[in-house]
C-alpha cells in the first residue's frame, strides 16, 4: 500500500464464528501482532445500534488492549457461505 506506507493490515476472525472476518489496518499492527506470537487476540469494538434496528455499524478500536493508531489503508468486512450456513454477524448480540 504505497499512499499508506505505516499502515499494516491484518486479518481477523470470530472465534465464534470463523465464517465471518475483519480486515483492520493499523500503524505496526502487524508487527506487533507477529511479537507477541498469538494466534488469538481480543479484539475491541465501539458498536452502534438498537433493539429495534439492531447492530447498525461498527469499528476496531483496540487489539488486545493496544490502541489501533489509524495512519490510513485498507479495511473490510465479510462472510463466507451461503447464508444460511453463516448465520448472524457475531456483534448482532450486543443488540
Amino acid at each position: 500500500m504505497s499512499e499508506y506506507p505505516e499502515a499494516q493490515t491484518v486479518r481477523f476472525k470470530f472465534v465464534e464464528a470463523p465464517r465471518y472476518q475483519e480486515e483492520v489496518s493499523g500503524k505496526g499492527l502487524c508487527d506487533g501482532l507477529k511479537a507477541a506470537g498469538k494466534r488469538t487476540v481480543v479484539v475491541k469494538f465501539d458498536t452502534w445500534g438498537n433493539s429495534y434496528r439492531g447492530l447498525i455499524g461498527y469499528h476496531e478500536v483496540s487489539v488486545d488492549g493496544k490502541s489501533i493508531v489509524d495512519v490510513g489503508g485498507w479495511g473490510s468486512s465479510g462472510a463466507s457461505g451461503a447464508k444460511e450456513e453463516i448465520g448472524p454477524h457475531p456483534l448482532e448480540k450486543v443488540y
